[in-house]
């Protein structure tokens, strides 16, 4: 259920899910023979590793030759929306998606260009056209996320 939910986005679905196998862990961890806490580490496990797809996605658009690198700036900048939805809708990975996100910050100032890439890409964040589209606008609460990821370029 965890891999669908993740797939589909449902991210605060699984958030609930979450939420309930941790009260869960909290009421019967104690009684191993009716509950066993490796679903939860299981489940943990699981997200994170999810998370660390979504940032190696990321990364993989600081790949190559710097020209490439800039042709996918959009990408990146989509990556980084992506992972920014984990600050809202799994509060308990904003921690582990934060340390992702900052690691993509250090590996593209650290590349040729790296300072002028990282300017650009929160100028395509400023710009709002990145993100999740409905009715041909991106979406309200991607709006708002890119807001947040942009803030520290000021």
């Amino acid at each position: 259920r965890v891999s669908q939910l993740w797939q589909r986005r449902k991210l605060k679905d699984l958030h609930e899910d979450l939420t309930t196998l941790e009260r869960i862990d909290e009421n019967f961890g104690a009684h191993p023979d009716v509950y066993s806490s490796e679903w939860s580490r299981r489940i943990t496990n699981t997200v994170e590793a999810e998370i660390d797809a979504l940032a190696a996605k990321a990364r993989d658009c600081l790949k190559g030759r710097e020209e490439q690198v800039e042709q996918r700036l959009h990408d990146f900048a989509f990556e980084l929306i992506m992972l920014g939805r984990i600050f809202d809708d799994l509060p308990t990975f904003k921690d582990f998606a934060t340390i992702k996100m900052s690691a993509l910050f250090n590996q593209c100032q650290e590349q040729p260009g790296g300072f002028v890439h990282l300017h650009k890409v929160g100028i395509v964040l400023e710009q709002g056209t990145v993100g999740k589209q409905e009715d041909g606008k991106v979406i309200d609460s991607d709006q708002r996320l890119r807001k947040l990821i942009v803030t520290p370029f000021h």
